[in-house]
């Protein structure tokens, strides 16, 4: 009864590196830090509010969003994708826009290592599926 949409976006640190060569490419390339921003717009109410009450105190905390597509892998378990991200809201909009009479709230959460579990992100899947 909270979210009603989300957006993420993972940036991977790649980057290209030219060194003045006469190549008309780079050279090589680089890895900076791995970092994530992930928008969340959600429905009005008080587990919206507590998001806000979060950003205003600059709590840290973990999000999980998590997709289960009720197709069940043989007699195991269902295509899923999780996502676990720590971090702490960099900034939050109450009463953002109205969507049919209802308010709505966008938050985004910015990616923070995490000393503890030494990630700020972890990615996981369950399915049979080899490409996509």
């Amino acid at each position: 009864s909270l979210l009603r949409g989300w957006e993420l976006e993972i940036m991977t640190g790649a980057h290209p590196k030219s060194f003045g060569s006469a190549n008309n490419y780079f050279d090589t390339h680089g890895q900076g830090p791995i970092e994530f921003m992930l928008t969340l717009t959600m429905e009005r109410g008080s587990d919206s509010d507590t998001q806000w009450d979060t950003f205003r105190a600059g709590t840290e905390k973990a999000i999980r969003i998590q997709i289960d597509s009720g197709v069940q892998i043989g007699t195991g378990d269902n295509h899923t994708l999780t996502l676990d991200m720590w971090g702490a809201y960099e900034h939050v909009t109450p009463f953002d826009s109205e969507d049919r009479g209802n308010n709505i709230d966008v938050a985004l959460f910015r990616g923070m290592y995490d000393e503890t579990a030494g990630d700020l992100i972890d990615v996981k899947t369950i399915t049979n599926v080899s490409a996509i």
